[in-house]
């Protein structure tokens, strides 16, 4: 991630040259994210996604970040069953508005690596521009984007800081083993409240007085979430009949504009 977009290294950017005659699909389910086992977040997503996932820190291209672990190991999303439905109540930002993201080196709006794009003329397919321009759903798009990028790069700030200070410490997923690493969740890290209680008083006056102590503590209460991996796990191979909820505040995964609504009041987006 470079200093200034969190965004997709290999998105494909958005033009009016190439997608001008082209649309795209709303998604019917969360079935896309089944490989994406980590998920970048902003300071206001933090807390609701610590309800039900857990949240650690990684260090991205020289950037730090909180992220949403969604999977005991690299390419697994235990959080999306076998039929595509999420069961990870709140669902982080960057998968609400599938199939957009950001470019990470140019920042505009861009498709997921190997999305395909379809010709216009089936009512199903959505256009990306009308006349020369973005449409008005995909400029609220970009803006959320672009607002959710500063958000995770704040984050990352005070995670970097924390850092620097040594009060940050590697987190393993517990109670997975890994044959020769392979396949573990690399590079992942976590607040030690011992660290940072021995800091100076300033500087957790400071994290206070900024409100950050908030979501600092709710990455550390997200951690035993970690617990259920091994549950969920067992869940996609041998499945319930009982059907997963519904993820909080999105209805489902096709109603982009009133989960950016959602997102843009309660996540401080």
């Amino acid at each position: 991630m470079s200093s200034t977009h969190s965004g997709v290294a290999s998105a494909t950017p958005i033009s009016f040259s190439k997608h001008g005659q082209q649309g795209w699909k709303r998604s019917s389910d969360f079935g896309f994210a089944r490989r994406v086992a980590l998920e970048p977040l902003g300071i206001g997503e933090v807390p609701r996604v610590a309800h039900t996932i857990p949240v650690a820190f990684r260090n991205h291209g020289d950037c730090w970040e909180p992220v949403a672990v969604m999977g005991p190991i690299a390419g697994t999303n235990v959080f999306v069953d076998r039929d595509g439905h999420w069961r990870g109540g709140f669902v982080p930002g960057g998968l609400r508005v599938y199939p957009f993201c950001l470019s990470r080196l140019s920042g505009e709006l861009g498709l997921w690596p190997g999305y395909v794009t379809l010709p216009l003329g089936n009512p199903e397919v959505l256009p990306f521009y009308s006349g020369d321009h973005l449409t008005p759903e995909l400029e609220s798009v970009l803006g959320f984007l672009e607002r959710r990028s500063a958000e995770i790069a704040k984050a990352g700030e005070v995670v970097a800081w924390l850092a620097s200070a040594g009060v940050l410490v590697p987190w393993r997923i517990p109670g997975v083993e890994y044959p020769d690493n392979s396949g573990a969740t690399p590079g992942l890290w976590r607040l030690d409240l011992e660290r940072l209680y021995g800091l100076e008083d300033k500087p957790l006056l400071d994290l206070l007085r900024a409100g950050h102590l908030q979501w600092l503590y709710a990455h550390l209460s997200s951690l035993a979430h970690a617990d259920t991996f091994k549950a969920l796990a067992r869940d996609l191979v041998r499945p319930s009949k009982k059907r997963s909820p519904q993820p909080e505040g999105s209805g489902n995964s096709v109603e982009i504009l009133s989960a950016l609504a959602d997102d843009l009041g309660d996540a401080q987006l």
